[in-house]
C-alpha cells in the first residue's frame, strides 16, 4: 500500500499578513539534517517509552537561546514504559515564538488532535523526553479506505540517512565510515497498526 494513497500530509501554513510589513520576520533554518539510520529493533531498545496517543497540546518556548516545541499526548496505549501513563510530554527542537521561527529538518512535526505512535527517549536524566531518532521515531496513525482499519504511516519522507561501514585500509587498519543508505522496511511501507504493535511487543520479549 502506497503511503501517499493512505495518508494526506497535514500542513499548517504560516500566513504573512499586512501587519508583518512593519515587523522583521526572522527565520532561522537549519540545513538538511542527515540522520543515523535506526531500524525498529534499535528504536525499541533505545526508547524509554513507546506510546500511542492523540496530540492534546502544542506549546512553543525559547530556552537557552533555542526555540523548542513541547507536545503533550493523551495516551491511548502504552507499549513500553509506565503502564499507568495517561499523559506524556516531550519536546522537539524548532518552532515559533513571536516573529522568530526555527525550522530543523529531520525533526518530526505534530498537529493538534493528530493521532500518533511515538518512540521516546531521555538523552540526559535531567532533560525532557525527546523523539528517538528524530523523525524516525514518529508514526502517524491513519484510518484506511474501509474507515475501520488503522495503519501506521512513517513520517520520515526524504530525510537523508547514513549507516556505519567498516573499511580496511592498505595497512590493514579497520576504520568506520558513514555511507548514505535507504530507509529500512519500517520506514518505507505502510502496515496495519495492529501488526506494527505486534512487532514491537515481540522485539521487547527478545530484548528482556
Amino acid at each position: 500500500m502506497n503511503i501517499e494513497s493512505t495518508h494526506t500530509i497535514l500542513r499548517k501554513s504560516l500566513g504573512l499578513t499586512a501587519a508583518l510589513s512593519i515587523t522583521l520576520m526572522m527565520l532561522a533554518s537549519a540545513s538538511a539534517t542527515t540522520l543515523l539510520k535506526l531500524d525498529l529493533e534499535t528504536l525499541t531498545s533505545k526508547s524509554e517509552a513507546i506510546v500511542q496517543g492523540t496530540v492534546s497540546e502544542i506549546e512553543y518556548t525559547k530556552q537557552d537561546g533555542r526555540i523548542y516545541t513541547y507536545i503533550t499526548l493523551n495516551v491511548k496505549e502504552v507499549l513500553k514504559g509506565s503502564q499507568g501513563m495517561k499523559e506524556v510530554q516531550f519536546r522537539v527542537l524548532g518552532g515559533r515564538v513571536g516573529d522568530l521561527i526555527t525550522v530543523v529538518h529531520g525533526t518530526p512535526q505534530f498537529q493538534q488532535d493528530e493521532e500518533v505512535l511515538v518512540f521516546l527517549e531521555r538523552p540526559l536524566a535531567d532533560k525532557p523526553l525527546v523523539v528517538t531518532g528524530m523523525v524516525q521515531g514518529k508514526f502517524h496513525v491513519a484510518v484506511g479506505p474501509d474507515q475501520q482499519t488503522e495503519y501506521i504511516v512513517p513520517d520520515i519522507k526524504d530525510t537523508p540517512l547514513v549507516e556505519p561501514l567498516k573499511v580496511e585500509d592498505k595497512q590493514g587498519q579497520i576504520a568506520t565510515r558513514l555511507k548514505e543508505t535507504e530507509p529500512d522496511q519500517t520506514h518505507s511501507q505502510v502496515i496495519t497498526l495492529d501488526a506494527f504493535k505486534l512487532q514491537i511487543k515481540e522485539l521487547q520479549n527478545t530484548q528482556k
